[in-house]
C-alpha cells in the first residue's frame, strides 16, 4: 500500500492553521493593550526562529516525504506560536507578532510538496 501524504492535505492543514490563528487573533485582542514586562518582550521570537530554520534549513535537506510531513507540521506550530505567545504574553505588541506570525505561515505554504518522493 501506498501512503504518501496527498498536496491537498498539507494545503488543507496550513489553511485551517492560518484561518485558526487569524480567528482567534480577531475574536481575543486586547482593546486595550497592557504593558508587558521587559524579560518577555521578545520571547515571542524564538519560535518564530525555530520555524524560519525548519523551512529554510531542514526542509530544503529531506527528500522523502515521510521525514518531510512531520517537520513541516512541527514548522507550522513554531510559526503559530508566535502569534499566540504575542498575544497572551505581550498584548501591546500582539498586532506585531500576529503579522509576524502571518510571514511565518506563509513561508511554510506547502508550495514545495510536490518535490519529495514517496
Amino acid at each position: 500500500m501506498n501512503r504518501t501524504t496527498p498536496a491537498v492535505i498539507w494545503w488543507t492543514l496550513w489553511s485551517g492553521i492560518l484561518l485558526g490563528l487569524v480567528a482567534i487573533y480577531t475574536g481575543l485582542r486586547p482593546t486595550i493593550p497592557a504593558s508587558a514586562a521587559a524579560g518577555i518582550r521578545y520571547l515571542p521570537l524564538a519560535p518564530l526562529l525555530v520555524a524560519v530554520l525548519i523551512r529554510w534549513v531542514a526542509l530544503p535537506r529531506v527528500t522523502q516525504i515521510r521525514a518531510a510531513f512531520p517537520l513541516f507540521i512541527v514548522g507550522l506550530a513554531f510559526a503559530e506560536a508566535c502569534g499566540l505567545m504575542g498575544l497572551f504574553l505581550v498584548p501591546d505588541l500582539a498586532a506585531a507578532y500576529f503579522i509576524l506570525a502571518l510571514l511565518g505561515l506563509a513561508q511554510l505554504a506547502p508550495v514545495f510538496a510536490g518535490r519529495f518522493e514517496a
